[in-house]
Order: structure tokens, then C-alpha cells, then sequence
């Protein structure tokens, strides 16, 4: 959830060290949940505009995360 929050706060995209570094995390283990969160459409990544970052940035689909938790919601109340 911190992940989330985290790319929720930073809507111009982060790199996945970035976002360790924010939450005082891990960078391996921030990559990790975050390359999921990407498989399950979660998130997107982007190539940086500059030279400045290291790697993708990355950003929450705030679509796809409503989605993800009406349908969890909706699963987890038996609908």
C-alpha cells in the first residue's frame, strides 16, 4: 500500500528508486512489487524525458485501481 500511496502522491511518475527512498524501503524490494503492480495493470512506465533518472518512470492508474478494488470489494462481500 505504501507503494501505491507513494506513486498516488507523485502523479509525474517515479523511478523505483525514488519511491524507496521516500517510503525508506528497499529499492530491490520496492522493484519487485512494483514490476507486479505493472503486470496486473497497476501501473505504467514510461521512459524519463531526461537524463536524470535511472531506469522507467513510473505511475499509478488511478482507473485501474478503482477498478481492482470495486471488483475485490465486490468478491470479498460475496457479490
Amino acid at each position: 500500500m505504501e507503494i501505491l500511496r507513494d506513486l498516488a502522491l507523485h502523479p509525474e511518475g517515479s523511478t523505483t528508486v525514488e519511491v524507496a527512498s521516500r517510503i525508506e524501503a528497499d529499492y530491490r524490494t520496492v522493484w519487485s512489487h512494483v514490476k507486479l503492480l505493472k503486470a496486473r495493470g497497476l501501473v505504467t512506465a514510461e521512459t524519463a524525458p531526461t537524463t536524470r533518472h535511472v531506469g522507467p518512470l513510473y505511475k499509478l492508474d488511478r482507473e485501474a485501481l478503482k477498478e481492482h478494488f470495486t471488483v475485490a470489494l465486490g468478491y470479498t462481500l460475496g457479490e
